[in-house]
């Protein structure tokens, strides 16, 4: 009698283990992943492929499975399509929030007055290119501001500007405010008001930015600075 209850027993176990491990293998490579900057989800896994909508910096998405290639499918509000791996993480991303004086103003420097070889700041234009549309500088896909130390004081450190009309303008920290030239414990400059300083190409900006001085004029510009979340 025991030996006939004991090969049951030792066949559900093994069934039940084997289940256990192909569960855990299944969830293993699928998991949930973060959207590290805002980026185009598309039909399929090329960079011609059509646009099915973009994903914003932070947003939560699924992936049904995780490997090595370098676009992974992804599924978010109902939506399929892929994403370049290299803009997802499989850590939730970390961030802090500060506050910003009103001021409308977005004031705007030329990168060429840049022009210490052995700084941050230089190396990092070197690997910046001018928006053809705003005159912009730009690095890997964010538009390359100074702002005051209060903020940050990290060259390269991903910044987005929290606009009151909803939007959200993804930037990097490419230049620093002086602490001399700011006020209100170094978050606005102290001539202009203006909290977010760009770094710009000014032979390639519009007439209207150039008569006003002020980048504002750029349609993803426009109002007012409520917020930085500063990344981590």
């Amino acid at each position: 009698m025991k030996k006939r209850t004991i090969l049951p027993l030792f066949l559900g176990c093994s069934i039940l283990l084997l289940f256990f491990c192909f569960h855990a293998n299944v969830q293993a490579k699928s998991k949930y992943m973060w959207v590290k900057t805002a980026v185009n989800l598309k039909k399929k896994p090329a960079k011609k492929s059509k646009n099915l909508g973009t994903l914003q910096a932070l947003a939560k998405v699924f992936v049904p499975k995780q490997d090595k290639k370098k676009w992974l499918q992804v599924k978010y509000k109902g939506k399929k399509g892929y994403v370049m791996a290299k803009y997802l993480s499989g850590k939730r991303i970390q961030y802090i929030t500060k506050g910003c004086p009103a001021g409308r103003i977005k004031s705007y420097m030329d990168y060429r007055r840049i022009t210490n070889k052995g700084s941050k700041q230089y190396k990092l234009q070197k690997r910046a290119y001018t928006d053809k549309k705003t005159g912009i500088r730009m690095f890997e896909g964010r538009y390359c501001i100074a702002v005051g130390s209060y903020y940050t004081r990290e060259i390269g450190k991903k910044i987005d500007l929290l606009m009151q009309n909803g939007s959200v303008v993804e930037c990097v920290l490419a230049d620093m405010k002086a602490d001399k030239d700011t006020i209100n414990h170094h978050r606005q400059h102290a001539t202009d008001g203006s909290v977010a300083e760009f770094v710009v190409d000014t032979r390639k900006l519009p007439k209207k930015v150039k008569r006003r001085g002020d980048v504002s004029y750029v349609r993803p510009l426009k109002g007012k600075i409520k917020k930085m979340r500063i990344y981590k």
